[in-house]
């Protein structure tokens, strides 16, 4: 892990960079074996692995990687494969100056996010950060890749696989039995409450998505002595307007930087409720997780919401038929008035409640 470590921050340190990309030690890709604790050079035995060849240069550095993570996690399974061995390919310096990437911030995101969420699937056997050159003797070596037309001469963007069904899509990840007993220790605080998940949105990319804190204050009023509402922040912002907003009210501050932790409590918890978001996906992707995620359409730019369509398919008042009658999509805006009404269709579907 050190040696990762270090091999990151020469990269991103400005001064020589350019140099430092020239420099034969650092084209020498380094593969670790977290479960087996062990590392070694390029895997020789890799007819039961698919390469997951994720470019810095042309994905996102965000919680969205989960997405192309588990789409890979649907391939592997397709295929009949053993592993997953993932090589995160360095930003290109061109694409450092052209896009102004912040360094440090990279680093971050791929340590705390990008990594972190890797944790969640048992399938994943190597991790390995590594330049664009260093590819060179790996694609070859796999005869399943993904995205399969990646290429170590220009930037290719990973793509996305849909399951039909909830059978082919769970189980999907497993936490860790550590992170597990955390958040049963945490809970341990809240007795005899049924705990409620919010997460909260809070991006500078379009803040009109961002959620409603008032309103969804007023809803945990509403709810009474009988849940425990336990608010997730926005991974990227530990101090924000939410924190003052919020007051006295329960935040799990730990899952703004620990992803694993963060899966971990949307797992035990009774429900998870947010606005659509990179973090909450991790309930998503849990089948025993209970979550009612609010999708503001009209918050979304015109074109913005083509894409969409377009890259996920999704058209309003859809529910993915990959996903169990537990998780839901509810196509309105975080109003109190929506969030109660649909938290209450919501509990009728689970339990046959009456209303």
């Amino acid at each position: 892990m050190n040696y990762i470590l270090t091999v990151i921050r020469y990269f991103f340190s400005p001064p020589n960079l350019l140099r430092k990309l020239e420099s034969t030690w650092y084209r020498r890709p380094y593969f670790v074996d977290f479960k087996r604790n062990s590392s070694a050079g390029f895997p020789k035995h890799n007819n039961k692995s698919i390469g997951f060849f994720y470019d810095l240069t042309a994905n996102p550095i965000t919680y969205d990687f989960s997405s192309f993570l588990f789409s890979v996690e649907i391939k592997r399974k397709q295929l009949g494969l053993t592993f997953i061995d993932i090589f995160f390919v360095l930003p290109t310096w061109s694409s450092v100056v052209q896009n102004k990437t912040d360094p440090d911030e990279t680093e971050h995101r791929l340590f705390e996010i990008l990594l972190g969420v890797t944790r969640l699937l048992p399938s994943v056997r190597y991790r390995s950060i590594l330049g664009r050159d260093a590819c060179l003797s790996l694609v070859s070596g796999y005869q399943h890749r993904w995205p399969h037309e990646f290429s170590c001469y220009s930037s290719v963007k990973a793509t996305l696989l849909f399951p039909k069904t909830s059978s082919e899509y769970f189980p999907l990840i497993k936490l860790p039995s550590a992170a597990i007993t955390r958040i049963e220790q945490y809970l341990r605080r809240f007795p005899n409450k049924k705990i409620l998940t919010v997460t909260l949105r809070n991006s500078q990319h379009i803040p009109s998505r961002n959620s409603s804190v008032s309103d969804w204050m007023r809803f945990e009023d509403w709810l009474g002595d009988e849940y425990q509402v336990i608010y997730l922040p926005d991974a990227e912002y530990l101090d924000c307007h939410h924190r003052q907003a919020l007051g006295e009210r329960e935040v799990f501050e730990a899952g703004c930087a620990n992803v694993v932790l963060r899966a971990a409590l949307y797992h035990c918890a009774f429900a998870n409720l947010g606005v659509v978001s990179g973090p909450i996906n991790l309930a998503l992707c849990d089948h025993a997780a209970r979550t009612l995620v609010f999708y503001n359409v009209d918050a979304y730019p015109v074109d913005y919401w083509r894409n969409i369509m377009r890259t996920y398919g999704h058209r309003i008042g859809d529910q993915e038929p990959y996903h169990t009658d537990a998780q839901r999509f509810a196509y309105v805006d975080d109003s109190f008035e929506n969030l109660r009404a649909e938290y209450l269709k919501f509990k009728k579907i689970i339990f046959d409640e009456k209303i």
